[in-house]
């Protein structure tokens, strides 16, 4: 995220909760656990345009918030969700100041100020702890079998002593949380609610939901002030598995992107399935189809594997609108990362899109973050390759240009495993999923945004935290920093 005197790329900037983590396997209760202590208090952001969304206490620091998914070594594999906040510092994070909560059942993680107060809130959806199936044989991390439904949603409390202990959210228990934006211009923030379709023989557990747009203000009883029923289901049984949401034309409402997880019935009545739809919201809390953004898309030969389109949102080039970042193919197969700037009028419609193409094969382009890693006030853009050299995973950072365009591929740095110079042990058998995810967060208030990774597969599978400073110079392995589970107090028995 860009620093204090420059353009944050969060929710009061470009309409968007900034999903952090998705990964879901808890069904514990839950158990909020303070590792250690707590910084220093802070102080609130003045009013909504000023809310650095990386920073939950006001201190002027980021902070990390993300999931550790461990397991046992009894013959149950027992799995366990911590979600882990870590507070940043002049020092950058310290472990010493973490929390930790059990029994969260996972769930995206988004970044807001849903109650006004000048804070910056963490809130996640309950995803529904039945499941069907059982955990894979082996697996690190992996998903003990599917949830079947939702339950609600809950929310952590920003604050001048940071985070709160978690409180449940008072709207439907069939809730799904997707997205969280200001969709219709209000100012506040809104939930959106995915509903749940299904086919009328499958065996689930939940019943069939609309969706829904949980709209702000809230207060710290958690109830959303109208709720707004949507369809989403694409008039059959589709049911939105993510979205992506920006205001790409600066009217301050989001439009959203929404990714589909399509199956092929035999069923030749089965209605069509489309693995992205494309809405936009209005004053008075719709959300109808968006024919112009579904467009601006239409020239990509867009990835469209089983889980869906591939896109992450930030202001690319500093002129105050969300772009978006989506993963494209070439004719060689290789991933490439487009960016389409928004406008006016509307997304794709001003400047021509960019193109960032690293020769690194398929999986080059997701995710994608944006933020000042090298401190010239000028936004640069960090891409993954999760299966570069078999899953192990590559960084590359890109930097901005004085006419907010991405440089020339050439003048990119690159990170993986194998660089010299890192801390901690690596898995020797690759699989180290050596990527990161937005948001980019400074952690030491230095004005240069740092990159921070969880390494499930370090330290002979004990995993590791790697803090990624942004530098003057790009990506250097001199400038890290590094933590394990256990030193934020969780301990993964693997």
């Amino acid at each position: 995220m860009l620093g204090a005197e420059r353009t944050r790329c969060g929710a009061a900037l470009l309409a968007t909760g900034l999903l952090l983590a998705a990964t879901a396997c808890s069904g514990d209760a839950p158990d909020a656990k303070p590792a250690h202590a707590r910084p220093a208090p802070g102080t609130p952001a003045p009013s909504p345009k000023d809310l650095n969304t990386g920073d939950f206490n006001g201190d002027g620091y980021d902070d990390y918030a993300g999931y550790v998914v461990a397991n046992s070594k009894g013959p149950d594999k027992r799995y366990s969700t911590h979600l882990v906040i870590v507070y940043g510092s002049a020092k950058g994070l310290r472990p010493e100041w973490s929390q930790r909560h059990t029994g969260v059942a996972g769930g995206g993680l988004f970044r807001a100020d849903l109650d006004g107060d000048g804070y910056t809130d963490l809130i996640a959806g309950r995803p529904d702890t039945r499941r069907e199936g059982t955990p894979n044989e082996g697996s690190v991390g992996a998903y003990p079998g599917r949830y079947t439904g939702a339950n609600g949603a809950r929310v952590w409390w920003g604050g001048p002593r940071g985070l709160s202990a978690p409180d449940d959210l008072a709207v439907p228990k069939d809730t799904r949380l997707l997205a969280v934006a200001d969709f219709d211009g209000d100012g506040r923030t809104d939930l959106l609610d995915a509903g749940f379709k299904k086919s009328p023989d499958e065996p689930r557990v939940r019943d069939a939901t609309d969706g829904r747009l949980l709209l702000g203000p809230y207060d710290r009883d958690g109830a959303p002030a109208r709720t707004v029923p949507l369809d989403l289901g694409q008039d059959g049984w589709a049911t939105p598995a993510r979205a992506t949401t920006g205001d790409f034309d600066g009217d301050g409402r989001a439009e959203v992107l929404l990714h589909y997880q399509c199956v092929d019935y035999e069923d030749e009545t089965t209605p069509p399935c489309h693995q992205l739809e494309t809405r936009e919201g209005t004053a008075d809390g719709g959300l109808p189809a968006a024919p112009a953004l579904e467009a601006a898309l239409s020239d990509l030969k867009l990835w469209n594997g089983y889980d869906g389109i591939t896109a992450d949102v930030g202001d690319a080039d500093g002129d105050g609108l969300a772009d978006l970042l989506v993963k494209d193919t070439i004719g060689s197969g290789d991933g490439v990362v487009r960016v389409l700037y928004g406008a006016r009028s509307g997304l794709g419609t001003g400047r021509d899109t960019a193109t960032v193409a690293p020769d690194l094969g398929g999986s080059f382009g997701s995710p994608a973050a944006v933020g000042d890693m090298t401190g010239d006030g000028r936004p640069d853009l960090l891409i993954s390759a999760p299966n570069f050299r078999n899953h192990d995973g590559r960084l590359t950072l890109v930097p901005g240009t004085s006419d907010g365009s991405p440089a020339p591929i050439d003048g990119a740095t690159s990170m993986d495993s194998t660089t010299e110079g890192l801390p901690g042990t690596r898995n020797p058998y690759e699989w180290n999923d050596f990527t990161a995810d937005p948001p980019l967060l400074d952690v030491n208030g230095d004005d240069h945004d740092d990159a921070v990774l969880f390494l499930p597969l370090y330290e002979k599978r004990k995993g590791m935290f790697l803090v990624v400073y942004g530098t003057d110079d790009g990506l250097t392995p001199d400038r890290t920093a590094h933590f394990t589970p256990a030193d934020v107090g969780v301990s993964r028995s693997l």
